[in-house]
């Protein structure tokens, strides 16, 4: 386990890897992963509301993809297990940040 801090208190993340399809300027979607010590940076910048949703919408994101997941073409979204599983562990951390946030 890793130990951040988070406006103040500490928070702990386990390290899976992260990432979430983000839409292209044109057609389609891109895979991108997510750094933890770059959102929780983004997250100390930003007041508490903002950094709320600011990972509600993150959460949001990946809860909906994963959804989705099975439903769409795969030159859409590729169907990569790896990916998946990925983009489930953004859902739990987002989760995980949303509770640090509302005990700060």
């Amino acid at each position: 386990m890793e130990k951040y801090t988070i406006h103040g208190n500490p928070f702990f993340y386990d390290g899976k890897e992260c990432g979430i399809y983000k839409p292209r300027e044109t057609i389609g979607v891109i895979y991108g992963s997510i750094i933890i010590t770059d959102i929780i940076d983004l997250i100390n910048k930003r007041p508490i509301d903002a950094a709320v949703r600011m990972v509600t919408l993150m959460g949001s994101m990946a809860e909906e993809q994963l959804n989705l997941e099975g439903t769409l073409n795969s030159s859409l979204m590729p169907k990569d297990k790896v990916k998946i599983d990925n983009i489930r562990n953004t859902k739990e951390l987002s989760d995980k940040l949303l509770e640090a946030l509302k005990a700060a």
